[in-house]
């Protein structure tokens, strides 16, 4: 992954390689990750369909689940009104995880 960073003087751009320390096992990855302030990582859009949840500091996989589709779009966090935080992907039809 590399990011740009504008710099606040007039100095250009600086590039730099962000590596994050999650092994990924697939052929491709067409969705984007999503990481909550909780220190998870969460990866769909993977050639074998599954939806993964990455421990953002070790990189170790916690969890997945097949949804039944790829998940191509982006993921999406929110807090419901019972105070629980939900991981919502979309496909054919919508998903919601609840975090614990």
């Amino acid at each position: 992954m590399v990011v740009e960073v504008q710099q606040a003087e007039k100095r250009g751009t600086r590039r730099f390689a962000l590596r994050l320390p999650v092994s990924v096992n697939f052929a491709t990855n067409t969705g984007a990750p999503l990481a909550t302030a909780g220190g998870l990582v969460f990866i769909g859009g993977t050639s074998d369909g599954q939806f993964r949840a990455f421990d953002a500091m070790t990189g170790k996989e916690l969890w997945s689940s097949s949804p039944g589709f790829n998940v191509a779009g982006y993921a999406i966090s929110y807090k419901g009104a019972n105070g629980k935080q939900y991981i919502v992907i979309s496909g054919p039809r919508m998903v919601a995880y609840a975090l614990p």
